[in-house]
């Protein structure tokens, strides 16, 4: 840990990278990378909260859509 900000892209693929052995191992690096590759597309999860709390100032708007993207990506 260096106490600096990584963008969360680049973060996660560093985790991913880490822990693909066991990932491979379990046979999950593949759905695991998929995931990661969905967040990275989105952008990090505060900027897409900021944006979803703007739209109306309404935070069950931000509750709603954090649920709405778990439920899509345990789905696939």
């Amino acid at each position: 840990m260096t106490g600096r900000l990584v963008p969360m892209p680049l973060q996660a693929a560093r985790i991913l990278d880490h822990v693909r052995p066991v990932l491979e191992e379990y046979g999950e690096a593949d759905q695991a990378t998929t995931f990661v590759n969905q967040l990275a597309a989105r952008r990090g999860g505060a900027d897409r909260q900021r944006e979803v709390f703007a739209h109306r100032g309404n935070l069950q708007d931000v509750v709603d859509d954090l649920a709405d993207t778990e439920d899509s990506a345990l789905s696939h």
